[in-house]
């Protein structure tokens, strides 16, 4: 059986509008790049090896980086190198080993740091979120 033709979408009007829109949405000179960066290695990541119950452990709650995720935190700088001057703001989530990344991370960084509550692990039963 052949897939279906995508046909539109219905306007206000009634009439039937393109499923791509020509115009600014779709000029490439204002567009943004959008980089994402998931933290350095977290003590939750390693509680198993250290004999600890990652599902239980309350010592786990908002936990923070190993050394080991420091340091990959800390080689942010440069693996961006070529684009540092381009990035124009940095948001992260306010969970500690998201915190510790971007701090060691963006130090250095002029762009102002947002910290969005809305960026967060989300349907996970961990207590490390």
């Amino acid at each position: 059986m052949p897939p279906k033709k995508k046909k539109g979408c219905a306007s206000k009007t009634g009439k039937k509008l393109p499923l791509t829109t020509p115009g600014p949405l779709l000029d490439s000179s204002n567009a943004k790049r959008l980089i994402l960066i998931r933290h350095g290695e977290s003590e939750g990541q390693v509680a198993k090896m250290q004999g600890l119950d990652r599902q239980r452990d309350s010592s786990l709650i908002d936990c923070g980086l190993t050394r080991r995720g420091a340091r990959q935190a800390s080689k942010i700088p440069t693996m961006l190198r070529s684009i540092v001057d381009s990035i124009d703001i940095v948001f992260t989530s306010p969970l500690l080993r998201a915190l510790e990344t971007t701090l060691r991370g963006f130090q250095q960084l002029a762009a102002p740091v947002i910290v969005h509550y809305g960026i967060r692990e989300i349907g996970s039963r961990i207590p490390e979120n």
